[in-house]
């Protein structure tokens, strides 16, 4: 009998009027429902001939819409899923306690996240550049769990997680009790991609494109091995898309593993054996014997008296698989269709528990390098950063070290005789980098040595300055790892030249611009500035980019200090529309003082760079380091590494599970005293220590400068989490604030090439018109038509736009003071601000000033 009381919502899109299309999201949707519904897999209700109001599964694909050309007559919305989800969690218009045993959702399309960890969002067939439309699928998830609507969630998302292109990811504004029960909710999560990688599809053998994740997915989920019960746990399933996910080259191909969550042992479902029909052809088998089934397959190979047709109903082989799981045949008559009857499986008797444990010590050479031990049935036994210590049994295993996109493996077997401890050391990694340094994937000569020419003029133009160590250089060096010298360069020459500078007035938070020379070597492929004897403070440095129709500044911030060189390396990546770009969001900065020469070489540019990848990758929880490393664990030896190096490791170690805040407060220390006491993010993190528990009281108020802005895009988390204490100064959060895109490492802004934002806002304006109508904004007296997009709205004033829309579409009667309050929290700005940027979206938008030709 189907279950009643699981349920399921299927959202896959394949049309983006806004973006490309895609062809595999509704084949992969398709796949899955046929498995939900399936008795032998999730035995959910079939839909078929019940009214929409009874069913318990809800699948939504753009191709049950009409075709459109114009984005926002697209369909699906996220209003089609919230009144899918309505009509199961609401009764006669209350939210109703709890609903069923499981909830599915899967998601599959274009997609994106925001922050530093796993935050998941679909993007709508709404979605377009400067719009994205989106579906907060773990944020969904994640109200509903807290809720207590169900006792189990499954969120399955097929969707890149890039945040290249995307705005922050809108807390939902459906709102359901906050019951506090998501301790009591079993939660699995597997996505398609890691945060901020590409997911992907392909063709079959028969020509129908899938997921690469979808296919891989659904094929472990029914080939998982299932306990003597025939039930199959979450945890098995994870295991067998591991193993298929690197026996098909996909671990190889993209360098990573989609990320799962929450598997653990609980059943996913329970295999229901259907009735096999047995057919018997013999003259010598006695009536009601017990056969074991070796003993008849080897009379079926040895001989042609017995036969038996075992396929039906797509049971998997494995149910088979009898040299393993002795299984018996009863055969009460010698009559063709008798059913298959089998006992239990026994399962194999374990000697782990008597094994001899030997204990495997793994380190790394370098920091940031993520340490994996698998086993040989392709089973993940531990994983940790730098250094990993445990005791393992018996067998073979691999030692695989991985560090961006290099990944070196080590195979090794432990014998029952072993006594002494294995040490394994991590093989030589040669990952790319933007720096065209030695020991990496991506070094050349025609990149490095003009690179090494310029650091060499820097040092020089520095030493001849009596106080150089009042002033500082900011060099970039902007390159194509992939183009060869004396070849036609793919970049367009609007995007060679396009790099500019913005720094903040330490006074007012205004930006100024900054004179610059880009120098361009077409031959060799790269671009380069030098600023020399510059006011120390926060600069934006800039890259062009065209989005369809539309140039933009690409910027991030940089923190420049008196007596330092700050060096910015960026590479270059493929581009929809200038063919080659450069890449701000994998910039590499490096900081050195202002007379040093040797950036390149050594040590210390190269822990640097690897403790960069592992934090933009994610990589926050940091091991043990160990004893032997050659890179710091004490302060002892801080002053033999960069400033970067030093501010990267804080931020891992501030966010890891068990944060060392005494190392954190002691790197804080050291980067005040010999780099910067005006750096936004050191300030933030010794905010952060104190409100954490370490041995200060947390002032007031940080007391922030108007041109002091967090380098690092956690920052503004921090930020977020210590409230009114944590805020930066409110030219910082109007200026750069409402242009802060997401990022998985850098603060970064996108400015439209012909939209001047860098303007301070008025503070007795802020919330003016918001009086005009009784202290809120009431969204059925605001038309979205009223609101038309324009690709001149601040990042910001998208999402609360899209806030705006969404709560018309819904029907409801309430304010948007709650959604702007989640808004500003999720940017990290104050509530003004936020307040401040919606009085402007709707008086510029009335006075027609945001109508005008784009």
């Amino acid at each position: 009998m189907s279950k009643l009381d699981h349920y399921a919502i299927l959202v896959a899109i394949n049309r983006y009027p806004g973006l490309s299309d895609l062809s595999g999201p509704e084949n992969d949707a398709n796949e899955f429902f046929k498995w939900l519904i399936d008795p032998a897999g999730g035995d959910l209700q079939d839909p078929a001939g019940i009214p929409p109001e009874q069913r318990r599964v809800e699948i939504i694909r753009s191709s049950d819409y009409t075709v459109v050309t114009d984005p926002y007559e697209a369909n699906p919305t996220e209003t089609h899923f919230k009144k899918a989800l309505n009509r199961w969690l609401k009764a006669d218009g209350e939210w109703r306690d709890r609903v069923g045993e499981r909830l599915y959702l899967f998601f599959a399309g274009h997609g994106f996240t925001s922050g530093a960890l796993e935050d998941p969002a679909l993007f709508t067939a709404q979605a377009q550049n400067g719009d994205t439309a989106h579906i907060a699928g773990f944020r969904y998830a994640s109200k509903i769990r807290n809720s207590g609507f169900f006792d189990e969630i499954v969120l399955i998302m097929d969707c890149c997680q890039d945040v290249l292109k995307a705005s922050p990811v809108s807390d939902p504004t459906w709102n359901p009790p906050d019951r506090q029960r998501s301790s009591q909710v079993k939660f699995m999560q597997a996505y398609g991609a890691p945060r901020g990688r590409k997911a992907f599809e392909i063709a079959n053998a028969s020509g129908e494109v899938h997921g690469y994740f979808s296919a891989v997915f659904l094929d472990a989920v029914k080939n998982a091995q299932a306990d003597s019960n025939n039930n199959v746990s979450a945890r098995a399933i994870e295991d067998k898309f591991c193993e298929l996910w690197e026996e098909r080259g996909y671990l190889k191909l993209m360098g990573y593993q989609p990320p799962f969550s929450g598997t653990g042992k609980w059943t996913f479902y329970h295999r229901n054996l259907m009735p096999i029909p047995v057919t018997v052809e013999c003259t010598d088998v006695v009536p009601d014997k017990l056969l074991d089934m070796d003993e008849l397959m080897t009379d079926m190979i040895s001989s042609k008296q017995i036969s038996l047709s075992l396929e039906s109903n797509g049971v998997p082989s494995r149910v088979f698989s009898l040299r393993k799981y002795p299984k018996k045949l009863g055969i009460p008559g010698i009559n063709p269709g008798v059913d298959r009857l089998i006992e239990k499986a026994l399962e194999p008797h374990s000697h782990e528990g008597r094994l001899v444990k030997i204990t495997v010590e793994l380190h790394s050479r370098d920091p940031g390098v993520r340490i994996s031990v698998i086993d040989a049935q392709k089973k993940l036994i531990v994983e940790d950063l730098e250094y990993v210590k445990t005791a393992l049994s018996p067998g073979q295993y691999t030692a695989r070290f991985r560090l961006g996109d290099a990944v070196a493996e080590q195979k090794f077997r432990l014998k029952e005789n072993r006594k002494s401890p294995l040490k394994i050391v991590q093989p030589d990694l040669q990952f790319s980098s933007p720096m065209p340094m030695e020991g990496t994937s991506t070094n050349h000569e025609y990149h490095s040595c003009p690179a090494r020419d310029i650091l060499s003029y820097a040092a020089e133009q520095a030493s001849q300055i009596d106080s150089s160590s009042s002033v500082a250089t900011l060099m970039v060096f902007a390159r194509d790892s992939a183009h060869q010298v004396n070849t036609a360069w793919r970049m367009s020459e609007e995007v060679r030249q396009g790099l500019r500078f913005r720094r903040l007035d330490d006074e007012t938070g205004e930006f100024h611009s900054v004179p610059c020379e880009v120098a361009v070597d077409g031959n060799c492929g790269y671009s380069s500035v030098l600023l020399s004897r510059l006011s120390p403070g926060t600069y934006l440095l800039g890259v062009r980019r065209l989005q369809r129709e539309l140039w933009i500044w690409q910027e991030m911030v940089l923190t420049v200090a008196p007596g330092w060189r700050t060096e910015v390396y960026l590479d270059s990546v493929e581009d929809d529309f200038t063919e080659r770009r450069y890449d701000i969001e994998s910039a590499s900065v490096y900081v050195t003082r202002v007379t040093g020469r040797n950036s390149l070489y050594g040590s210390d540019a190269k822990h640097t760079e690897q403790v960069r990848i592992a934090l933009m990758e994610g990589s926050l929880l940091l091991g043990k380091t160990h004893p032997d490393a050659s890179y710091p664990g004490d302060p002892g030896s801080f002053d033999r590494y960069s400033p970067m190096y030093h501010l990267y490791r804080a931020y891992a170690l501030a966010f890891s599970k068990e944060p060392d805040w005494s190392h954190v407060r002691a790197l804080c220390e050291h980067l005040q005293a010999t780099w910067t006491d005006r750096s936004a993010d050191v300030k933030l993190l010794e905010g952060w220590c104190a409100s954490a528990g370490a041995k200060k009281n947390l002032p007031e108020k940080i007391n922030f400068r108007p041109d002091e802005v967090p380098m690092i895009a956690r920052g503004w988390e921090i930020a977020a989490k210590l409230g009114h204490s944590g805020a930066l100064a409110e030219p910082v959060q109007y200026n750069v604030g409402m242009w802060r895109t997401s990022s998985r490492l850098w603060t970064q802004t996108q400015v439209p090439v012909e939209v001047d934002p860098w303007r301070t806002h008025e503070g007795d304006s802020i919330g003016l018109f918001l009086h005009r109508v009784d202290g809120g904004i009431h969204s059925k007296r605001i038309s979205p038509d009223s609101i038309p997009f324009s690709h001149r709205y601040s990042p910001l004033q998208q999402s609360l736009r899209r806030a705006l829309i969404d709560a018309h579409e819904m029907g409801e009667e309430g304010l948007l003071d709650a959604a702007m309050e989640k808004i500003a929290v999720a940017s990290g700005l104050e509530l003004n601000i936020v307040k401040h940027a919606m009085n402007e979206l709707i008086e510029q938008s009335s006075d027609g000033s945001m109508n005008k030709p784009d």
